[in-house]
């Protein structure tokens, strides 16, 4: 994809699922890439069996330390003299009923889900403001737009994201900034394997939807050419199950309450 020759970007949750399907694709294409995950070590495989290793940034480090955004976010816009756009892919799915929750591990999954995109944004939309230019994409999630048992902090911080994303479009539209939601259904990615349960203990199994989803290669195609469009959604992923719920969801929400009322286990 010769749009992304030598476009700088930045890609959190980039060593596994889609984020490292991104980083693929992306390395093929030429761009500069800054790779942040918490696994330094697995960044760096990630970076040595790139076509153009030279053209990757290793940048580790962990969104749900709050306190360290301003730091990492510099270090992401140093690294190659600026950005051209943000994957805002990093998050931390849940397979638990509210009240199995503790709620230190609730307040930890808005933590990576919605305020590390928040913290990340006061660094960098100022950045982007002043080049006159830039391209944010953050990922969402099918529960955004639905009520998704099991999922509630997940869930509520996914439409957290939206509103979020939704005004910042709105506010910096002027200044030349674009952001576009990616929002996946169900895609074969061991996001539920990370998931956690009540007391914060990965779920450790993979959801029968995600296994019939798509790939995160497949995923990943789509998703580069709808941000190359700009477009305000991207939607990846929507299996018939999918998109059946997301259909209820918008037109017939009682409807799909009362099918998903009694869903109390994956």
């Amino acid at each position: 994809m010769e749009y992304y020759n030598d476009r700088r970007i930045w890609i959190t949750g980039a060593s596994s699922g889609i984020g490292l399907a991104l980083t693929e694709e992306l390395a093929k294409s030429g761009a500069k890439l800054v790779i942040t995950a918490r696994r330094e070590s697995l960044l760096n495989e990630i970076k040595e069996s790139s076509p153009r290793p030279e053209n990757i940034h290793v940048l580790p480090g962990d969104l749900s330390e709050i306190d360290k955004l301003n730091d990492i976010s510099t270090r992401a816009w140093d690294a190659f003299g600026g950005l051209d756009m943000a994957i805002m892919n990093a998050g931390v799915s849940q397979r638990s009923l509210f009240r199995e929750m503790e709620f230190e591990t609730g307040r930890k999954l808005f933590d990576i889900n919605f305020f590390a995109h928040a913290g990340i944004m006061h660094e960098l939309l100022p950045r982007f403001e002043k080049q006159g230019s830039g391209h944010i994409a953050a990922v969402t999630s099918l529960s955004a737009l639905i009520p998704s048992p099991l999922r509630i902090y997940y869930s509520s911080a996914k439409h957290a994201l939206h509103g979020f994303y939704e005004t910042l479009r709105t506010e910096s539209w002027n200044s030349g900034v674009r952001v576009s939601l990616i929002i996946p259904g169900f895609i074969k990615t061991d996001i539920s394997y990370k998931a956690v349960t009540g007391d914060g203990k990965a779920f450790g199994a993979l959801d029968p939807l995600q296994k019939a989803g798509s790939s995160p290669a497949e995923a990943a195609l789509k998703i580069l050419k709808q941000l190359k469009k700009q477009k305000r959604e991207i939607y990846v992923g929507y299996t018939p199950n999918a998109a059946i719920a997301r259909f209820l969801g918008k037109f017939f929400p009682a409807l799909l309450s009362k099918i998903l009322r009694n869903m109390t286990s994956v």
